[in-house]
């Protein structure tokens, strides 16, 4: 079934055999990454009215990120 093309950040199509395309880890980590920084952007935006343990901070980016990559890929209309 096609999907369409995969395209970069500057709009062009991603060519695989160049070596240009993102690697799965890379995605995963920046994921990770954006919704740390999302998710201490919120907590310090309600100020002391949730409270959450730091040890989980980076568990909960990591399910945060892997979260919002499954839904953005589940969400697109195969048709």
């Amino acid at each position: 079934m096609p999907f369409g093309t995969v395209n970069g950040e500057d709009g062009k199509k991603i060519k695989t055999r160049s070596g240009d395309s993102i690697k799965l880890s890379e995605l995963l980590d920046e994921a990770k990454e954006r919704a740390l920084a999302m998710f201490e952007a919120r907590l310090a935006e309600s100020q002391d009215k949730v409270k959450v343990d730091p040890a989980k901070k980076e568990e909960t980016a990591e399910r945060m990120g892997i979260s919002a990559i499954k839904y953005y890929d589940l969400k697109q209309n195969r048709v």
